[in-house]
């Protein structure tokens, strides 16, 4: 076989009910000249098998076994054994669309010795057949450079996961992905590949499918799981008032919010090791950190609750967290608690509170258009006209800090009495 333009990289962990799915999409791709590589990282169940049966059928698939060492590992064998000018990660559980390929490519080669990421976007694929859209839409083109970082963190038109994008491989043979990470993992290389990139092209076309398993959600209950989140974005140390760039400032300050907001919100429901952990995180050095974070957010409202929540000692903070789960407890033994905001932090709210009993009655959104999805694991889905707004009805805002303003204001406009700031 020629050499390859395009090496395709699959991790594979105990994934063997959804390995063919993915597998079939890539050899059913309109760009042929590719090799596709299945790193099996010690899988325990059939995964394996199923890379060896697959890779008899194609003579562009190679498989290679390895005890346990983590994706990051995985990812990184892949590169190593890439041949392809090109490289994409792909997760053994998702499929893609027929183009692909195609679309990723098209730009490297048009703006030749210019891109070295192509950027498309992806949507979720739920179990219920339900997908979703989670991007805005921007024009394509290549992106600017003092912007790109930028825009990840906004996480408005694309993210900064790995999949989506197509590489140079010299790129990522250059920047090995980071190993001993085990969330936040694709923030962290993203990072630095985006940082090095001599030229990013972006084009808003979702051809990559996400899949979103209901057991999937489980990790968002490990507390030590976000500690090492808190951790990965605090290195991205670009929080000093002297560096230039305003704008990213801010963006990562809301961020590192965001993910001091995950760590926190578990603290009721941490063990006696756990909030040790947290307490001795949350260092001077750490407060001086979100002190800088509230600083560049907009004065307000916001602000202020920012401050009280965060800016206090630890005991004040656990305080405030038991009496906003004692509130929300109520509402929901009313059938009166509703999670306004079904993205992700609106999945994470429902976890957490159901398994400390505490059952939602409904998810909640601004307005809903013909044809949207009307559940969310197992709850119904309410425009916000729709939610019976009683004494007793709580809705808890669930949305990234730099939503938590403009949502707290629709609800106060629609005089609901009771709003909580998840």
């Amino acid at each position: 076989m020629s050499k390859p333009e395009i090496s395709i990289v699959v991790p594979v962990y105990n994934i063997a009910p959804y390995l063919e799915q993915c597998v079939s999409s890539i050899l059913a791709q309109s760009f042929s000249n590719f090799e596709l590589l299945l790193i099996d990282d010690g899988s325990t169940d059939a995964s394996g098998e199923v890379c060896e049966i697959l890779s008899a059928r194609d003579g562009r698939i190679q498989v290679w076994h390895q005890p346990n060492k983590g994706v990051s590992a995985a990812r990184n064998k892949g590169v190593s054994l890439a041949k392809g000018h090109y490289l994409c990660f792909i997760d053994g559980d998702d499929w893609i669309d027929e183009n692909y390929l195609a679309a990723l490519y098209q730009p490297c080669i048009q703006n030749e010795k210019q891109v070295d990421v192509s950027i498309i976007i992806y949507q979720y694929e739920y179990t219920d057949g339900h997908s979703r859209q989670i991007f805005h839409w921007q024009p394509a083109g290549l992106l600017p450079k003092g912007n790109i970082l930028k825009q990840m963190l906004e996480v408005r038109y694309w993210d900064w996961v790995l999949h989506g994008k197509l590489y140079a491989t010299a790129l990522l043979r250059e920047y090995p992905c980071h190993e001993g990470i085990s969330i936040a993992e694709d923030l962290a290389d993203n990072w630095v590949f985006l940082s090095a990139a001599q030229g990013v092209y972006y084009q808003p076309l979702a051809l990559y499918h996400y899949r979103v398993r209901e057991n999937s959600v489980t990790h968002w209950l490990h507390l030590d799981k976000w500690l090492e989140a808190m951790r990965v974005w605090l290195s991205l140390d670009i929080l000093d008032k002297k560096k230039p760039d305003a704008q990213l400032r801010k963006v990562l300050s809301w961020q590192i919010l965001d993910a001091w907001q995950d760590v926190t919100r578990r603290i009721p429901f941490a063990t006696d090791q756990e909030e040790q952990v947290v307490k001795t995180m949350y260092s001077r050095s750490l407060q001086q950190r979100l002190a800088q974070a509230v600083s560049y957010m907009e004065q307000g409202q916001l602000c202020t609750w920012l401050r009280e929540r965060f800016l206090c000692d630890y005991a004040a903070m656990q305080l405030d967290y038991q009496s906003l789960y004692a509130r929300v407890r109520q509402a929901a033994e009313a059938g009166s608690l509703y999670l306004y905001g079904a993205g992700v932090v609106g999945e994470v709210a429902q976890v957490i509170l159901e398994t400390k009993e505490i059952k939602p009655a409904a998810y909640v959104v601004t307005s809903l258009t013909p044809g949207e999805r009307r559940y969310l694991h197992g709850l119904p889905i309410l425009a916000l006209d729709e939610v019976q707004n009683q004494a007793q009805s709580v809705l808890l805002i669930c949305a990234k800090t730099r939503n938590l303003e403009e949502m707290t204001n629709i609800a106060l406009a629609r005089n609901f009495q009771m709003c909580l700031l998840w």
